[in-house]
């Protein structure tokens, strides 16, 4: 009987302990209701992360029923608060974004001279990382012909990654290749020769090169000789003679750039540069941030002429006054840039658009009369880059749409707008398809030709149906 009664006092006392330890539990619950996997989460950097996702329980109330305020920047390494409330209760927790992760690298045997100052980018085929990345050698390269590295790839926190390369140095005794083609320019013009030029080394990338003009008088049309010479690091030189023909341009691109000017306008700058090859860039006053690429572009010899100052088709096709006077503002806004006020204009959506009938009836007609008095002259195109249609156009499908033109003179309808990088990336091999077929790049001038649409007065209405 007493073995019986211990028993029982035990179960009982027991019992009131767990029975203290629920109310305990439930008024712990009652006075926290918001139950965390953690106070301080660690996330790496660029992770995606949802704060939701560290609430493990919500006591009396759905999780849907906790406000979370605070963001976390997974871009960005750093400590981030972020506070979890329901009703009068507030919870926060520490976000900590991080970087842990080692640079992924790929690496390549590299063949050079004895001369080059080698760099370990040579032997990097690629690296990954969400910091940026510095490259160096663990220990210092020798003149062995044959030998092997180290390239340390190490991240702004302190994460490296180290692989072995193979470096082979070879005495250079082959000289640079010339190709010699012939080079075609237009009366009149000031021809970059290099962008003509195709120079080659097995070992030197950047061949240094001559070039002699001298003798070819572009201003005269004929046939002449050009003198190059190329040499590499090693002093191996070669030279050549590149016939160069002067002539009147038979076929013509135009290139023009509508919505700039933007951060694409010096991208594309730099390309017409390299390829000797002059633009229209139809400006507005949308992105004024950027007007410095518009003197920029006018001093490079480009032209530079009028799009509107909003682009705003409810604006500018309101009526005739409204238009005028918001093609006065671009003009006076250009002027102030290049000290000029250009002539040359391209209306919203081109001479046949469709939309400015639902804003002033019959206003093209006017227009198109209307900017002839005052002065003007209008370009529409016969060639579009597609590019207009999405933000999204693949670089391969504008480099499609652009070369599939073949008149001798070709007005090109770009954009130069900040989403058009894609037009951007397609602009050297649609320069390279039209020089290889024998054009000329020409911006717009007091001779070229007219591109004119026919006007088109009517409407579209809701269901795209004219």
């Amino acid at each position: 009987m007493p073995r019986k009664r211990r028993k029982n006092r035990f179960r009982n006392h027991l019992l009131t302990f767990l029975f203290i330890c629920i109310i305990f539990l439930l008024f712990y619950a009652f006075k926290n209701p918001i139950l965390l996997y953690s106070s301080n989460p660690v996330i790496e950097i660029n992770q995606d992360y949802d704060p939701s996702s560290n609430i493990q329980q919500v006591f009396y109330h759905a999780d849907s029923d906790v406000k979370i305020s605070g963001n976390v920047n997974t871009a960005k390494v750093g400590e981030y608060t972020i506070t979890y409330q329901l009703n009068n209760y507030k919870k926060t927790c520490i976000i900590s974004v991080k970087d842990t992760q080692a640079p992924v690298l790929k690496v390549k045997s590299y063949k050079t001279d004895l001369v080059e100052d080698v760099k370990p980018e040579a032997f990097v085929k690629s690296v990954k990382d969400d910091s940026k990345v510095t490259l160096s050698f663990k220990g210092k390269v020798s003149k062995d012909t044959e030998q092997t590295v180290t390239i340390v790839a190490k991240d702004v926190y302190g994460n490296y990654t180290m692989k072995d390369a193979k470096l082979t140095l070879v005495e250079d005794h082959k000289k640079p290749v010339i190709e010699k083609s012939t080079i075609h320019v237009y009366t009149g013009s000031k021809p970059n020769y290099k962008s003509y030029l195709k120079i080659t080394d097995d070992l030197d990338q950047k061949p240094k090169i001559k070039i002699d003009s001298s003798n070819v008088n572009t201003k005269k049309d004929g046939t002449y000789k050009l003198s190059v010479t190329a040499t590499d690091r090693s002093g191996n030189k070669a030279k050549a003679k590149i016939k160069v023909i002067v002539e009147q341009p038979k076929k013509v691109v135009y290139m023009t750039f509508d919505d700039g000017p933007s951060e694409n306008t010096d991208k594309i700058l730099k390309i017409l540069k390299k390829s000797d090859a002059k633009a229209t860039f139809f400006v507005t006053g949308n992105n004024q941030k950027y007007n410095s690429s518009i003197k920029k572009a006018y001093k490079l010899g480009n032209t530079i002429a009028l799009h509107t100052y909003t682009h705003d088709y409810a604006t500018v096709y309101s009526s005739t006054d409204a238009y005028f006077e918001d093609l006065q503002k671009i003009s006076d806004m250009v002027k102030n840039i290049i000290g000029k006020a250009p002539k040359y204009i391209r209306f919203p959506g081109g001479s046949s658009n469709m939309v400015s009938a639902n804003y002033s009836d019959g206003i093209m007609t006017k227009l198109e009369r209307m900017i002839r008095e005052n002065g003007y002259e209008y370009f529409d195109w016969n060639c579009s880059s597609g590019d207009a249609a999405s933000n999204s156009v693949s670089a391969q499908t504008i480099i499609d749409n652009s070369t599939n033109c073949d008149y001798n003179q070709i007005m090109i309808l770009f954009h130069d707008s900040s989403p058009k990088t894609t037009t951007v990336e397609a602009l050297p091999k649609i320069i390279e398809n039209y020089k290889e077929r024998g054009y000329v790049f020409k911006a717009i001038s007091k001779d070229t030709p007219e591109f004119h649409h026919g006007v088109n007065n009517g409407a579209i209405n809701l269901d795209g149906v004219r």
